[in-house]
């Protein structure tokens, strides 16, 4: 009997038309097409408020044994919407804008003491890269965990000194691995942070994030 094939992560960009149900249409497509069967809607709720304009998002099927086994998350900014779906653990994906990001006075509210240190010692030009790409995965991850900016992005701390390769061998694009983590049901050994290629020649960081332990089996495909 031939082996099951490794679970696998879609991930596509797609240029922001300014209308979220478009988009979530399209991230409802991306979702059957990695469960292989049909979803019937997009549900989004805050768990802070109630609000079903922001928060979580989930699929639902006509069979919930199939919506539930389906991840979803989305993310815009800088004209551009990126979208994932996978069956194989909770996911996360944060885009951001270089120069929109690089302006955003975050630091003291996204970072640990260790993680400021770190990029003060690292070259302007780096640490800036290094800023946002950090920035993007810390909200990947909590994305992931379903509680989003809900958590406070300082429990988790980032090793800058021993990025993950990206996904596209040719790619300067770099991501960066979680060292610590206060958050629970958020740990170092059970999170994998991904680089992802971006659209050119816009100047997008994304960064992805799966809560289950790295591992070569799980393939990232861009369409």
């Amino acid at each position: 009997m031939p082996a099951a094939p490794p679970p696998e992560v879609l991930v596509t960009f797609i240029p922001d038309g300014g209308d979220r149900q478009a988009d979530h249409a399209a991230l409802l497509d991306l979702a059957a097409r990695c469960a292989e069967t049909t979803m019937t809607r997009l549900e989004q709720r805050c768990p802070r408020c109630d609000s079903p304009d922001h928060g979580p998002l989930r699929v639902a099927a006509a069979a919930e044994t199939a919506a539930s086994l389906v991840h979803v998350s989305l993310s815009r900014t800088g004209g551009w919407v990126a979208l994932a779906a996978t069956t194989a653990a909770p996911v996360g994906v944060d885009l951001e804008s270089l120069a929109a990001a690089g302006a955003a006075p975050f630091d003291d509210v996204a970072f640990t003491d260790d993680e400021i240190r770190a990029l003060a010692a690292l070259p302007r030009h780096t640490a800036d890269r290094m800023r946002v790409t950090a920035w993007t995965a810390k909200e990947a991850i909590l994305k992931a965990h379903r509680t989003g900016l809900l958590t406070d992005p300082r429990l988790l701390t980032l090793d800058f000194a021993a990025p993950s390769a990206p996904v596209d061998p040719g790619s300067t694009t770099t991501a960066v691995r979680l060292a610590r983590s206060s958050v629970p049901g958020v740990a170092p050994s059970t999170t994998t942070v991904i680089g992802l290629p971006t659209p050119t020649p816009a100047d997008l960081i994304a960064t992805l994030a799966l809560l289950c332990a790295p591992t070569p089996s799980i393939r990232i495909t861009l369409l």
